[in-house]
């Protein structure tokens, strides 16, 4: 028991420390939470821990060598720096086309909110990254420590930190967005242009190594 409650205290800390870190994700969670209410920002918050409870599926079944390949490494590299971009693009054509009417019935940037949130985390190579490099070490120690249960136990502790910080981040947006309603077009702008710098950033980081 109290073996199950360390690892899960571990897993939401661990989970913690990469949820802060400004990224793709919680850009995608501020615009839908300001623009489409909390259940826009829960949608993408679920969609996040989807994917992170798939990405613990190989890696039990021992597959973790794929996260450290540098061709798998270069494939999503390249596939998530389009996809990031072009995820940028649709939310800065979402702004151009009615700049001053962006309110709190906005369509959230025409991007559905849960397929938003799975497209960013799946086209992030930063959550590959951590999880090779931070996730499996702690997916070992899970394993060592409780086997099966340990597993389960850290990995509600994360997915618990993920719902925690994101949640939270959509529930004060929610209902503060009345407040900052005339900010709206312009937190959509800097969204856009964040997300098409990282998508960028990814292309010439993944691709430089061609030429």
């Amino acid at each position: 028991m109290l073996e199950a409650f360390w690892l899960a205290c571990l897993g939401f800390m661990v989970a913690m420390s990469g949820v802060v870190v400004p990224g793709p994700i919680l850009i995608l969670v501020l615009h839908q939470a300001t623009t489409g209410g909390f259940r826009s920002g829960f949608l993408v918050t679920l969609a996040h821990a989807l994917v992170a409870g798939v990405a613990l599926l190989p890696l039990v079944a021992g597959l973790s060598y794929l996260f450290q390949l540098e061709s798998f490494q270069f494939y999503v590299g390249t596939l998530g720096g389009f996809s990031l971009t072009a995820l940028g693009l649709i939310l800065l054509k979402g702004f151009r086309a009615e700049p001053l009417k962006l309110r709190v019935q906005a369509k959230a940037g025409s991007v559905n909110p849960f397929l938003g949130g799975l497209i960013v985390s799946v086209s992030n190579p930063q959550f590959f990254l951590w999880w090779a490099v931070i996730g499996l070490p702690m997916l070992s120690y899970a394993v060592e420590v409780g086997g099966v249960a340990g597993v389960l136990s850290w990995a509600a502790g994360g997915l618990t930190a993920v719902f925690t910080w994101y949640g939270g981040i959509s529930y004060l947006l929610a209902r503060s967005r009345r407040k900052i309603e005339g900010f709206l077009p312009y937190l959509t702008f800097t969204c856009s242009l964040f997300l098409i710098a990282m998508g960028v950033f990814f292309l010439l980081k993944y691709l430089a190594g061609l030429f």
